[in-house]
């Protein structure tokens, strides 16, 4: 991308709580309600991770809730597993509790978001602490995260897809194509099929499993599209019986 092809951007600053969130437009093409939509997301986003992160031991111990980790995790929550996955949403929790700015883009994506890394030549510079991509690269840093201007109306959408860029952001989870992809509605998935390991670094994986402990009464509208997509595609993978991770909706 050459120098000129750089868009510029104006900033509007919300406040949401404490904290102060930039939300950055094309110049010229910003709209006034897209910081307050921004900030609603923040909102929600952060509402959420309240209600989830205190259910930490109930994830290993409630009969209700420990298949809801299987099924999005597929694996048990053990108390390793357990602790990894509450220090990331931990993690993704004081990112999104701190001052942050957010891209806004208007073309019509290939995703709903992005964070971009910023790569170094160097891995030894200053005994700094650096994390390596699948290809071996050297990531230094985590750029802003970036919407999409036309999911922002879309209520649950705009801030599970914030949590998924946030976890991106502060806690280095990866993308893993269709088979890591829940569909766009949550209502089902388009095909989660990751082993264990890869679900434990699935950006998608965490920000669903938010979202649906969190919201109990909106996903018993969408139990029965879940379990029959899940059936199909996501059983045999998982080895774990549906119906019971759904019992506590039911």
């Amino acid at each position: 991308m050459g120098l000129f092809d750089k868009k510029p951007y104006s900033t509007t600053t919300v406040r949401v709580g404490g904290t102060k969130i930039e939300v950055r437009q094309v110049l010229l093409k910003g709209e006034k309600m897209v910081p307050q939509l921004v900030a609603a997301s923040v909102m929600n986003a952060r509402a959420w991770l309240q209600d989830v992160l205190p259910l930490r031991r109930s994830w290993q111990y409630d009969e209700k809730i420990k298949p809801i980790f299987r099924f999005f995790f597929h694996a048990d929550p053990t108390p390793e597993n357990s602790n990894l996955v509450w220090t990331v949403l931990n993690n993704i929790n004081k990112g999104l509790q701190g001052s942050f700015g957010v891209k806004i883009s208007r073309h019509d994506p290939s995703t709903l978001g992005y964070v971009t890394g910023y790569y170094s030549e160097c891995a030894n510079r200053n005994g700094a602490i650096y994390h390596y991509d699948e290809d071996d690269g050297v990531l230094r840093r985590q750029g802003e995260i970036h919407l999409y201007r036309g999911m922002l109306n879309k209520g649950d959408l705009a801030t599970v897809t914030l949590i998924h860029e946030a976890g991106h952001r502060w806690s280095g989870l990866e993308d893993f194509g269709d088979e890591g992809y829940f569909t766009e509605d949550y209502s089902g998935m388009e095909s989660y099929t990751l082993p264990w390991q890869k679900c434990l670094r699935n950006a998608d994986s965490y920000a669903a499993f938010v979202y649906f402990l969190a919201n109990p009464k909106m996903t018993e509208l969408r139990l029965s599209k879940l379990r029959e997509r899940a059936e199909r595609k996501a059983t045999a993978a998982m080895g774990y019986d549906l119906e019971g991770a759904f019992s506590m909706f039911g």
